[in-house]
């Protein structure tokens, strides 16, 4: 949290201070730049606590196993929803999507570490239905690989699911509208344990 683990992949205090001094800039009750995280944080007193033995130790990554058939369909106990949104037969990431995940994802990803995120990959129903399912799949894997290759994250902890054209935005289940086929050209996220 403090920063002194280089290997911890959690929320660290640095991401909390740059995020609320953001916020407090924002909303004017400070007039320009909070002062740098390392200028404001004080380790001395952690380092030099004597904490030894297991009671005190850090808390371990959890190691996760490779996806289960159960995982992918296990009710969520969390759901996000950040949809990332794709063009018509396409799985690869622009760079406003790459945009939403930062913004939207990564914090949530990073404060719940040690479970495991279920990625749904999803199209209209334009095209075969085998194409439409292997499609959406390969959107969902897109979005692991990304987070996997820019906050290296384990793939272990990703549950891939491509549903094809079966879990249609609400309100656009005909898939009438253009509008509504680009609502269900989308990856969506769950939390689950």
């Amino acid at each position: 949290f403090f920063g002194l683990n280089s290997a911890y992949k959690g929320q660290k205090g640095s991401d909390l201070y740059e995020k609320m001094s953001n916020r407090f800039k924002e909303i004017g009750e400070i007039p320009n730049a909070a002062p740098a995280w390392r200028s404001v944080i004080y380790t001395g007193a952690i380092q030099g606590a004597n904490l030894n033995g297991p009671s005190y130790a850090a808390e371990k990554s959890k190691v996760f196993a490779p996806t289960t058939n159960q995982e992918k369909v296990s009710e969520a106990f969390a759901s996000k929803p950040v949809s990332i949104t794709f063009a018509t037969g396409q799985f690869k990431l622009d760079e406003n999507a790459k945009t939403i995940i930062d913004l939207q994802f990564r914090d949530i990803a990073k404060s719940f570490a040690n479970t495991k995120v279920r990625i749904e990959g999803n199209t209209d129903n334009v095209g075969s239905a085998a194409t439409n399912k292997a499609l959406s799949e390969k959107r969902a894997r897109s979005v692991a690989e990304y987070l996997k290759s820019e906050y290296n994250i384990d793939s272990n902890r990703f549950v891939i699911v491509g549903n094809g054209p079966s879990k249609p935005v609400k309100g656009c289940e005909s898939n009438a509208t253009e509008e509504c086929r680009g609502k269900n050209r989308r990856t969506d996220f769950q939390l689950i344990n």
